[in-house]
């Protein structure tokens, strides 16, 4: 009996060994030495950590030549940190506000004729990856903002109308006026807009931004190469929109994106602005356990078009020492960008003309995180009435005359 045990037991180990060298989780000596390591960064939020794995994989199977280690910045610090420190990654996958600043020190490959569909992608999609004339990252997908609505608490309100998606396919500002008078009357909380938290930090302004520009027309950047003459002329009309909508109580003011998008998940609230896919992935099922109707729709917008506020994920792959290293993560990147079964993993890519308008992407560009911060506090100072909203749009130009 004994011996028995031991056979299976054997055998279990046997079969648990094959099973790991099939994932890429352990190898022999001979493979560890005839494959080409690849570390693969991942960054904060590109990609949970399951589809990450998922990707390993089927680099893995695709490429034998290749041991792929997917580094996670949660774990191992940011890209700068790593290549500042000498431990570059072969790939990153990332915003190209992470790795296009490297293409300008030479270590970003070159990946023009290796990812494909690039003609029917969004111009501005494109120009984030581009440097020069030269294509340094692969796009994979872009993460839109968009306006949810609990359709129970609009038809509450008495106007389930604005719900039809053909006959009021984008809200425009005097629509979104009478649902939140009409929500008012109603005594049902509306819509909450947060301020601390992003007059800290510039990313929790990000939604709040984009919002206003919708709105109105505006934009915080010009188009590359270009001067900012009068980008953002609606942005002045759209912060003293809000101004206005605070002060007679139609929207409330919160702490934070947490705290509003709480609120909503609870249904407590009719709207919630910068709603993404990742959202309803994590919250689809408390918001049924909460009984809200979930509806997600674009931003309201003055021209009636739609307005995309998107923050992209890309690839990129870096230049090594050694140049099979380098010629398989030029090869992984472009497999990661237009393998079928990888873009499976990473779903809706949100990334194709459609006729809407395209915000620039401020997460793209190498001004956007101090241009977004003194947003966000240039708006806290309005609000607080330090500051008129021509003001604060002024000294956003004034900024951007300086910027790099």
């Amino acid at each position: 009996m004994n011996i028995r045990r031991t056979a299976l037991a054997l055998l279990a180990a046997l079969q648990l060994a094959g099973a790991a060298r099939a994932e890429g989780m352990i190898q022999t000596d001979g493979e560890a030495q005839r494959r080409t390591p690849v570390a693969v960064y991942v960054a904060q939020d590109a990609l949970d950590r399951e589809d990450a794995r998922h990707l390993a994989r089927l680099l893995g199977e695709t490429f034998e030549q290749g041991a792929f280690e997917m580094i996670h910045e949660e774990d191992a610090g940011s890209l700068r940190a790593l290549v500042m420190a000498g431990r570059a990654p072969q790939v990153a996958i990332c915003s190209p506000a992470e790795a296009m600043p490297w293409a300008e020190e030479g270590l970003l490959a070159p990946l023009d004729g290796r990812v494909e569909g690039l003609s029917r992608m969004q111009e501005e999609v494109v120009e984030a990856c581009v440097r020069g004339e030269t294509l340094y990252m692969a796009p994979l997908a872009a993460r839109h903002r968009r306006m949810a609505v609990n359709a129970r608490l609009v038809h509450a309100a008495g106007l389930g109308a604005l719900l039809d998606p053909y006959a009021c396919p984008v809200w425009m500002p005097s629509q979104l006026n009478l649902l939140l008078e009409e929500l008012q009357l109603a005594q049902i909380p509306s819509v909450d807009f947060w301020l601390a938290d992003c007059a800290q930090q510039g990313d929790e302004a990000a939604d709040v931004e984009a919002f206003l520009q919708a709105l109105y027309g505006g934009e915080l950047l010009p188009p590359q190469g270009e001067a900012w003459h009068g980008g953002a002329t609606g942005l002045p009309s759209a912060v003293a929109w809000l101004e206005e909508m605070a002060d007679c109580a139609l929207v409330s003011l919160c702490d934070g994106r947490q705290e509003a998008l709480g609120r909503f998940i609870a249904g407590e609230t009719a709207l919630f602005i910068g709603w993404t896919q990742a959202d309803e992935r994590r919250f689809g099922e408390r918001l049924r356990e909460n009984g809200v109707e979930l509806y997600v729709m674009d931003y309201p917008s003055s021209t009636g078009v739609p307005v995309r506020s998107w923050e992209l994920t890309g690839v990129s792959a870096f230049v090594g020492a050694d140049a099979r290293q380098t010629a398989l993560s030029m090869e992984a990147a472009a497999f990661l960008a237009g393998d079928e079964r990888a873009l499976a993993v990473l779903g809706a890519r949100g990334l194709w003309q459609d006729g809407a308008i395209w915000l620039r992407s401020l997460s793209s560009d190498s001004r956007g995180a101090t241009l977004r911060a003194r947003f966000a506090r240039a708006l806290r100072s309005v609000l607080e009435g330090e500051e008129t909203a021509e003001g604060a749009v002024r000294s956003l130009e004034s900024l951007l005359a300086v910027l790099p």
